[in-house]
């Protein structure tokens, strides 16, 4: 089960979830050619797109983006070792055009990137 924030919020639709590390690292070229890595670390990240929200699902999620605070993401059914993924990350968001008629129904994507 996925929550942000401690919340447990409407769950993405099925292939809408993506965690990835993320490999920090800075790769430079020397003048004979040999290349040199630098490697910082790694960073949590994951992609999450809902089906078309109603309006109540849609304010909670989107009141989270946009406050400008960082976002706390748990998955407890996770691929990674231990079987879960926990992180704090600042979000991006992108909401989509309503859906036609008068559904007022919305799809969400964000992405979370680990602070």
């Amino acid at each position: 089960m996925i929550t942000l924030n401690s919340i447990t919020i409407a769950q993405p639709k099925s292939d809408g979830v993506k965690e990835e590390l993320l490999q920090i690292y800075h790769d430079r070229m020397r003048v004979n050619g040999s290349l040199q890595r630098n490697f910082f670390g790694v960073k949590k990240q994951v992609t999450l797109s809902w089906p078309p929200l109603a309006p109540a699902d849609f304010q909670v999620l989107i009141a989270m983006f946009t406050s400008g605070a960082t976002v706390s993401y748990s998955n407890s059914n996770s691929a990674y070792a231990g079987g879960s993924m926990n992180f704090v990350g600042l979000p991006l968001h992108a909401e989509d055009a309503y859906l036609p008629g008068s559904s007022i129904l919305r799809t969400l994507t964000v992405t979370l990137r680990q602070v």
